[in-house]
């Protein structure tokens, strides 16, 4: 328990943190345009399982990452 303990406790508080900011996010904004921007956590995910060499950054998931960015700039008018 005391080993796993400090990494619930990070994940927890950032699964808070993500909730609070997404019912701001849609009180404040439109749902069509954040839901999607919430849901780019796959791109945070890849990054940082990137950098640290868990995992491979291919063209593919390059291409990936510049549609969803790309989709998120449409959609707000970028």
């Amino acid at each position: 328990l005391r080993e796993v303990l400090p990494s619930a406790l990070v994940a927890g508080t950032l699964v808070c943190l993500v909730a609070s900011f997404l019912l701001l996010g849609l009180r404040t904004g439109e749902a069509s345009i954040v839901i999607p921007i919430a849901n780019m956590s796959f791109v945070v995910a890849l990054l940082i399982s990137s950098a640290s060499a868990m995992e491979r950054f291919t063209l593919r998931k390059l291409l990936a990452v510049a549609s969803a960015a790309l989709a998120i700039a449409l959609l707000t008018g970028a």
